[in-house]
């Protein structure tokens, strides 16, 4: 017995009391979101060597000491977290716009653009069988006015939705810059609190979190440093170094663009965007890169070249994930209305009737704007149809036939249903940025559109319940190591709770047993 022992047994009252307190902390953050299990860590305090029995040592413990209090928690599983939740933003994101697509096309079951061609070449056959009827003509011209008006309503939806895309890069941009700059927070305050040797785990958790959060924008790789401090790599360049950031900018996309693309304040884009985005490739993450790749550069129609809506510019837009979405749809969808302009103006050549009889007809479908590509934006019916008697003028007699004459309008039905070279260049050449190639006609190739669309959003939404399910799995393995469990904190707790009272019985024993001793004296 002596002060020694009095030592010895308050060091293991006042490690019982810390593993009290930390289990205590443990059970009151049961419920918080991202909160690490942390767990005291004990080592013997020494040893004092008393003497020699034989020549081996005869030793005497010190005591405990308190190591460390570490959170269970494990860096790959981290890791494989979020670089899988960042695959898992940028499908949801891609299946979110292909929902999107899908809902301003309407098709099947709404009044879709396939239902109004069925409409039109129907009300074509009906003009066939009677050609100089009033009704029919007026007929005729109304279902083309319809079509060409829900054309013009599909693109300005699709304009309107990127710049709904365009308002979203600009809000991620702004979350990524407001996470960047709390975890440079994170990363002083852990800093100053560990100089002491003690883990700050709070502030670990905060940080963590916050990594956790930044990872679905983009791709991250996180490195901790000796000084308690993470480095962050984005997409392969630095975004935080300890007490730095490289902070994200917005520049335009294109001269003349509305739209905007994420740039490092130190230079260079933040996503590489020249060459195709798939699971191949091992570059389809990051929700960011998902809305840059749906909203494009720039609003597209039939004169954007295939360049500027692939990323790789040496392969087809056909590739898988080579190609900007809505440019990409809006182009096809350009092209489908003017080759229908084409063929109805390039039949309907000839002379009309009534008090236009003998005088050649006037053009379907002219551009709002002369002299400009009569694109589907810059597409109306020609006014003069649309005045009073202005059936009459639709050019449906040839030079030799009389008003009953519907050569003309079995043209139009011929070359309706005629296949075409749709990515062919006029001088017979191919654009290597181009979609391979398909020989369709006109229905045909609306519904090979809208066949994409789908397989396209039914691709997307497989990947991401894919990628959902391995996020899942990696969560609960996650969550299963550094989750805390009552039950467990509870046993934890009555452990230091009998080792307390232990140690306080020992140092009531020790008190009165000095207490004698000084007495006696």
């Amino acid at each position: 017995m002596s002060m020694a022992s009095l030592s010895r047994v308050m060091s293991g009252l006042l490690s019982s009391k810390k593993g009290l307190e930390v289990t205590g902390h443990n059970i009151a953050n049961v419920n918080t979101k991202g909160y690490t299990r942390q767990q005291l860590m004990h080592h013997d305090a020494g040893y004092l060597t008393v003497g020699f029995n034989g020549g081996v040592p005869m030793q005497v413990g010190t005591g405990v000491n308190d190591t460390e209090v570490r959170q269970i928690r494990d860096s790959f599983l981290d890791q494989q977290f979020r670089t899988q939740n960042s695959m898992l933003s940028y499908y949801q994101t891609q299946t979110t716009v292909m929902n999107e697509v899908e809902t301003i096309l309407d098709e099947p079951y709404g009044e879709g653009l396939s239902e109004l061609l069925n409409n039109f070449w129907g009300q074509t056959q009906k003009l066939s069988a009677n050609p100089e009827n009033i009704e029919e003509r007026m007929a005729f011209i109304q279902s083309a006015y319809t079509l060409m008006e829900r054309a013009k309503q599909i693109q300005d939806s699709y304009t309107e939705y990127q710049y709904n895309l365009n308002e979203q890069v600009e809000e991620s941009v702004k979350n990524i810059n407001e996470l960047t700059d709390g975890i440079v927070e994170m990363n002083a305050k852990i800093v100053a609190a560990e100089q002491t040797g003690q883990k700050a785990n709070d502030y670990r958790d905060i940080r963590n979190n916050l990594i956790d959060e930044l990872s679905s924008y983009m791709q991250v790789d996180v490195y901790e440093e000796g000084d308690g401090s993470v480095s962050i790599n984005a997409e392969g360049r630095a975004l935080v170094n300890g007490p730095f950031k490289n902070e994200i900018l917005l520049k335009q996309s294109q001269p003349m663009s509305p739209f905007k693309v994420p740039a490092f304040k130190s230079g260079g884009n933040l996503f590489n965007l020249t060459k195709e985005i798939n699971s191949t490739n091992g570059n389809d993450g990051a929700s960011l890169k998902a809305l840059l790749v749906a909203r494009g550069p720039a609003v597209a129609d039939a004169g954007t070249s295939w360049k500027d809506i692939t990323l790789n510019d040496s392969k087809s837009a056909s590739e898988e994930g080579n190609s900007y979405i809505i440019p990409e749809l809006q182009k096809n969808l350009d092209m489908l209305m003017m080759e229908v302009a084409d063929v109805v103006n390039s039949a309907l050549d000839g002379e009309g009737i009534g008090i236009h009889e003998g005088l050649q007809g006037v053009q379907v479908f002219i551009p709002i704007k002369e002299n400009q590509l009569m694109t589907t934006s810059n597409m109306q019916i020609n006014p003069e149809l649309l005045e009073t008697g202005g059936y009459n003028k639709l050019g449906t007699v040839s030079i030799t036939g009389n008003i009953g004459d519907n050569s003309k309008i079995q043209e139009l039905l011929t070359a309706w249903n005629e296949p075409k070279e749709w990515y062919k260049n006029k001088d017979g050449t191919v654009d290597p940025n181009a979609p391979f190639e398909r020989t369709l006609d006109i229905p045909d190739f609306f519904n090979q559109y809208v066949r994409e669309i789908g397989q396209k959003g039914s691709v997307n939404a497989s990947k991401m319940n894919e990628k959902t399910s391995i996020v899942t799995s990696v969560t609960n393995e996650k969550f299963s190591l550094m989750a805390v469990s009552l039950d467990e904190e509870l046993a934890t707790m009555m452990k230091y709770q009998y080792a307390y009272n232990a140690s306080a019985r020992m140092v009531t024993m020790l008190d009165g047993m000095i207490e004698t001793v000084i007495n006696q004296v």
